[in-house]
């Protein structure tokens, strides 16, 4: 998370200074983006570095040991979304429902209206 976040972090800056350049902003402020951009990109390589560290020290057996977890996480996560899709195609269901309801309500009051014209 933390390597995604420099990275994010890393683009970000790299936006603001090639638009500086671009737009030609003053050279002070040219500078001051180009050091922001080489802090970010130096947390980002010790983050990338701390990664590559971690990932050596976890073993195989630690993933296989893990994996069914991740695995019902993913289906749980996939069932949620399922279960999102319904909510807003029940959503819809309902505000034409009302749509309908509203236009029967409304063709039976001008058909009260009507017989109460003939009387």
């Amino acid at each position: 998370r933390q390597c995604q976040a420099a990275q994010e972090a890393v683009e970000a800056a790299s936006m603001r200074f090639m638009a500086a350049v671009e737009t030609g902003m003053s050279d002070e402020a040219v500078a001051v983006y180009s050091t922001e951009h080489a802090d970010k990109l130096a947390r980002f390589q010790l983050a990338q570095g701390e990664l590559v560290r971690c990932s050596s020290n976890i073993s195989a057996l630690n993933l296989a040991a893990v994996a069914p977890y991740f695995d019902a996480e993913d289906e749980h996560r996939s069932q949620l979304a399922q279960a999102d899709v319904e909510v807003e195609q029940l959503k819809a269901e309902v505000e034409s429902a009302k749509a309908r309801y509203h236009d029967a309500l409304r063709g039976l009051e001008s058909l009260s209206e009507e017989t109460h014209r003939r009387r």
